[in-house]
């Protein structure tokens, strides 16, 4: 579910909740390891602890629903399965949302905005909303009229979902870290989101803007670089 392991990327961005959710002092090598494992979910007005045993359902040795590539962790796996036993089955999942889960893991309230309807005062309202330490995300979810290139994969032939011609992909949530005006060596400002993909490298954005390498911070002083920290944008982060 496309929608759940979305939120679950933008809780891994945020420690002190994501700690919060999945407490930190347990794991398969811990001396009390005993094969249960357990979450907390904000449910009916307060935190409720799941717990859940290390069994989950595969076929043909191959975990069925919410995995990791490497295979190297399964913490994402058991948070799937302790929310699928709040929910009553996995197929209940299907049923979920974006909003919904992303208050069920924050304790927050959850809210969906247009970027589109007035970009002036919607700039405005995230930086307020940022100011004061929201979780702010933005996903694509209807690229009506906009190229999709389908099936998605990145370099080692990964499969990663619907993307755009930039490279974003369709119905993940991307955390907003901050939004910053630059000047460029014509005095001219332009307004630049910082995001960060819960995709880590798996998925990068090649549009304007991207990378270091982007044509367009040729056009940026040096000082201004060096005030957004662009040598030190982290994996995923464009």
């Amino acid at each position: 579910d496309k929608w759940f392991v979305s939120c679950i990327g933008s809780l891994y961005l945020t420690k002190g909740l994501f700690y919060r959710v999945v407490p930190a002092d347990q794991g398969f090598d811990t001396a009390s390891y005993t094969g249960a494992f357990r979450f907390r979910v904000w449910w009916c007005g307060e935190w409720k602890e799941v717990i859940v045993d290390d069994r989950l359902p595969t076929v043909q040795g191959k975990l069925m629903f919410l995995h990791i590539q490497s295979m190297s962790q399964f913490w994402p796996s058991l948070l799937e399965k302790a929310y699928a036993k709040l929910h009553g089955s996995y197929e209940a999942l299907k049923y979920g949302s974006t909003l919904d889960a992303l208050s069920d893991f924050t304790g927050g309230i959850a809210e969906s905005l247009s970027l589109r309807s007035d970009p002036t005062s919607c700039g405005r309202l995230l930086n307020k909303l940022l100011d004061l330490s929201s979780i702010v995300t933005a996903v694509v979810n209807n690229p009506n009229n906009t190229t999709v290139v389908s099936p998605g994969s990145n370099s080692s032939g990964k499969h990663v979902g619907e993307r755009l011609a930039s490279g974003v992909v369709v119905g993940v949530n991307y955390r907003i870290l901050n939004i910053e005006k630059v000047e460029l060596f014509s005095g001219e400002e332009v307004t630049i989101v910082r995001l960060r993909s819960p995709l880590g490298t798996s998925s990068e954005y090649i549009g304007a803007w991207g990378g270091r390498t982007s044509p367009e911070w040729e056009e940026v002083p040096t000082s201004e670089k060096e005030r957004l920290n662009l040598k030190y944008l982290t994996d995923g982060e464009f």
